[in-house]
Order: structure tokens, then C-alpha cells, then sequence
């Protein structure tokens, strides 16, 4: 699993947002071919989300975790 310090890599970028700094956790971290879903494992997906979203401040957790419900259902 990622460690922390990689993670706060991850949104320590001027211009990035969560969904920018997930998509890029998930390019980083799947084994998928390049090019391809950059599909991750939802736990280590829904840990980094969490994360991210608990640094960011303005994310509610109640977003939080619809939208982690809302993705769970299409797992």
C-alpha cells in the first residue's frame, strides 16, 4: 500500500483537485497495461479517497461517503 508521505505527493500540486489527484493515485498504483482503466482495488481506492478528501477540508464526510456508497454498487 501506498505510504502517506506518497499520498500527500499526490495533492500537494497547486492546480489539483481530488479527482485529479485520484486519477493520477490510480495510474500510479494499477497494474493494468499502460493506457488502459488504471484500475486499483476499491479498498485501497475508497483509503486514498478518504485520505485525500480528509486533507482537502471542504469535502464533507457525508460526500464522502455517498460517493463511495454510489461507487461501491457499481463494483
Amino acid at each position: 500500500m501506498a505510504s502517506e508521505d506518497a499520498i500527500r505527493l499526490l495533492f500537494n500540486f497547486p492546480d489539483q483537485d481530488i479527482g485529479g489527484a485520484m486519477k493520477l493515485a490510480c495510474e500510479i498504483l494499477t497494474a493494468d497495461p499502460e493506457g488502459g482503466a488504471a484500475r486499483i482495488p476499491f479498498n485501497l481506492f475508497q483509503f486514498i479517497y478518504k485520505y485525500l478528501a480528509e486533507i482537502d477540508g471542504d469535502i464533507s464526510q457525508d460526500h464522502v461517503n455517498a460517493v463511495l456508497e454510489c461507487l461501491e454498487q457499481q463494483v
